[in-house]
């Protein structure tokens, strides 16, 4: 690291301090993208979640998708054999009822490979 700060010093004509600026925004704006948990999540999961989240009573909701290889000449690639859901309005069964049905007909998985959880309230 600091050799990197001596070359970026070592540039001429007042340009090291905007290319400093730029890599302390940079380093600013990755620290605030990785709290929300959303990069760690697929595309697939993303826009599930969104979807469960619309759900009357839900309120926020993840979802984390176990995949497993398929060998089939009609559908290459991997399919869902699991899911976990996490759900803010997980404790209310009615919810956890909708939230279930809702990930069985997406996913097309029975309902012993569905687990749904209340989401920890932070302060």
């Amino acid at each position: 690291m600091k050799g990197l700060f001596a070359k970026i010093r070592s540039l001429k004509g007042g340009v090291w301090m905007p290319l400093l600026l730029l890599i302390a925004l940079m380093l600013l704006l990755s620290s605030f993208t990785a709290q929300d948990g959303s990069q760690d999540m697929t595309a697939q999961e993303m826009r599930i979640s969104r979807t469960l989240s619309l759900i009357q009573g839900a309120g926020e909701c993840r979802i984390t998708l176990y995949c497993q290889e398929k060998e089939s000449a009609f559908s290459p690639g991997s399919a869902p054999s699991g899911a976990v859901i996490l759900a803010q309005g997980a404790r209310n069964i009615e919810v956890r009822m909708h939230l279930m049905q809702a990930a069985e007909a997406l996913l097309g998985l029975p309902p012993d490979r569905i687990e749904i959880f209340p989401m920890e309230e932070l302060p």
